[in-house]
């Protein structure tokens, strides 16, 4: 008894997406939906842009930043907030107070906190440690997709709250706060390899 055409290219296909699906890459990425930015007009000048695209794994943030006075001092509140649907905070997932002009002299301390700062560095124009020079600077082509995603982490809603602080007075410096999704991207699925294009650095844009 012959197999009938039908049935045999099903079965062909069936195959060949489970050889695809073997053969593709399976990633954590973080996308974007609203960024919240305050920040103390008194110590800064701050002007940035996100910029989103269509494509899940092109979103990018830009910043300015003069600092109006030395800063002598930094405390950073890191805190990774997991987000219902109906967006009301769950748990933080991640929680860290960290002394940046210490962390700075010594970024070994805390493998999370480093794998952070060093892709902010990477893509910055920052003083290397305290004091903080008054002065211009930068972070530029700071994409979401590209930020190191712990293991641990659920695909799902989040909020990422960055407070900055005076560590001696604290006095609140600034505040950022990045509300999106982590999502499960799936590259070279059905499709032939694509090289690579290299980076971009793009200036920062004013708003």
């Amino acid at each position: 008894m012959g197999i009938s055409p039908k049935v045999f290219l099903s079965a062909f296909y069936i195959l060949h997406l489970q050889w695809a699906v073997t053969d593709a890459f399976i990633r954590m990425i973080a996308t974007g939906t609203k960024i919240e930015f305050h920040y103390n007009k008194a110590i800064f000048n701050i002007s940035y842009a996100f910029h989103q695209t269509p494509a899940l794994e092109d979103q990018w943030l830009d910043f300015d930043i003069d600092i109006k006075r030395q800063l002598n001092d930094l405390r950073l509140y890191f805190t990774y907030y997991s987000v219902g649907n109906d967006g009301s905070l769950q748990v933080a997932l991640i929680k860290r107070r960290v002394e940046l002009c210490s962390y700075l002299r010594n970024r070994n301390k805390d493998r999370l906190i480093k794998n952070f700062v060093d892709y902010l560095y990477a893509r910055s124009h920052l003083p290397p440690g305290c004091p903080f020079p008054a002065g211009s600077y930068y972070m530029c082509n700071l994409k979401l997709s590209d930020v190191p995603i712990p293991a641990f982490l659920p695909e799902a809603n989040y909020m990422l709250e960055l407070q900055y602080f005076s560590e001696v007075r604290g006095r609140a410096l600034a505040e950022l706060r990045i509300h999106g999704r982590i999502v499960r991207l799936i590259d070279n699925i059905l499709a032939l390899p694509t090289k690579t294009p290299p980076p971009v650095t793009k200036k920062p844009a004013k708003v």
